[in-house]
């Protein structure tokens, strides 16, 4: 009963009330013309009891022809598609460009500063005086305050002075920057970013360098999860970031994590086009620490081996990373 009153309500229900109308004129004017409108009505056309609207004639109109209907309708939503497709090109295609741009005037202005920066050390300027590296530095560092109208600029640099501090073993120096870099790009960017993820894991560096392993593990943690929502499961960074994680599991001596972690970070690198580096290198030499650790000798020594031939074909014969792995393979033959 249910679905019959359905089944029966709209056309059929004005088609009676037309028949039933007490003024004739608004009545069927012949049994002809009922039959015509309820013929119309099984037929799924607009009847003449009532005055129906677009959307009513539109709807009648689909019920009657919907292959036609379905096909016109999958032409313009592929059309339709298409349209939207070339305009998110073509907005993505602005967008990089733009990028592209501002960061060449970043760049520009980022050679510029620190040329400005080296001029300190011209003769005319110290008058005679010889001036350091780290001289050099803490003047660039004073001058970085004339930036505040150009963050980008001011965060790139900050960046750059960092790393150069690290290379001194300037470690707090070193973290100062970064966390001015860090608040600056928090400032400029509604979206969290790779550049912000390099910076964070920079200071897990030299968080690590001063000792405080678990604020290291905490700004790795965050880089690895910028990181992974930017460039999704597989790539470069990600692999650097899940190697950090290692060494700190490592550091805790949670050994089965680390070597575990030090794998993923392997082959993430491979997966993502990493060729036989000092990178691949290196990571074997670490998963090597684990096997030593663990006392699979034999495991550790197959890893050694393999590391130091990636780099006696890529690095010179007397690099000191080959010696290290030379230390290191002979410690596992020692034992």
């Amino acid at each position: 009963p249910g679905a019959l009153v359905k089944s029966l309500r709209g056309d059929l229900d004005w088609i009676v009330l037309m028949a039933l109308e007490k003024d004739r004129n608004h009545r069927y004017g012949t049994a002809q013309a009922l039959k015509d409108d309820l013929e119309r009505a099984l037929d799924h056309r607009a009847i003449e009891a009532h005055s129906p609207g677009a959307v009513h004639r539109i709807s009648k109109f689909v019920r009657r022809h919907r292959l036609g209907v379905a096909a016109g309708a999958a032409v313009f939503v592929a059309l339709l598609s298409g349209l939207l497709l070339a305009v998110l090109g073509m907005v993505q295609a602005r967008r990089a460009e733009s990028k592209a741009q501002q960061d060449a005037a970043t760049a520009n202005e980022v050679t510029q500063f620190l040329v400005d920066t080296f001029r300190l050390s011209d003769p005319e300027a110290t008058l005679g005086a010889t001036v350091t590296a780290r001289e050099l530095l803490d003047r660039g560092i004073a001058q970085l305050d004339n930036l505040d109208d150009q963050p980008a600029v001011q965060a790139r640099l900050l960046d750059t002075m960092a790393e150069v501090y690290i290379n001194l073993a300037l470690y707090e120096e070193a973290r100062d920057l970064l966390d001015r870099a860090i608040g600056i790009k928090r400032e400029l960017e509604p979206v969290e970013s790779a550049e912000l993820a390099d910076s964070v894991h920079d200071l897990g560096g030299v968080e690590w360098r001063l000792g405080d392993i678990e604020a290291a593990h905490e700004s790795w943690t965050e880089a690895l999860r910028i990181r992974r929502r930017i460039f999704g499961p597989v790539h470069r960074d990600i692999a650097q970031s899940v190697n950090a994680l290692a060494v700190y599991q490592w550091q805790v001596e949670n050994f089965s994590e680390a070597g575990d972690l030090f794998q993923q970070s392997l082959d993430i690198y491979r997966e993502a086009g990493g060729e036989e580096d000092e990178f691949v290198a290196d990571r074997l030499g670490n998963l090597a620490l684990i096997r030593l650790e663990l006392g699979d000798y034999e495991a550790a020594r197959r890893l050694f081996e393999e590391g130091l031939a990636i780099k006696r074909r890529i690095l010179e014969p007397n690099h000191p990373n080959i010696a290290w792995s030379l230390n290191n393979l002979g410690q596992v033959l020692r034992k």
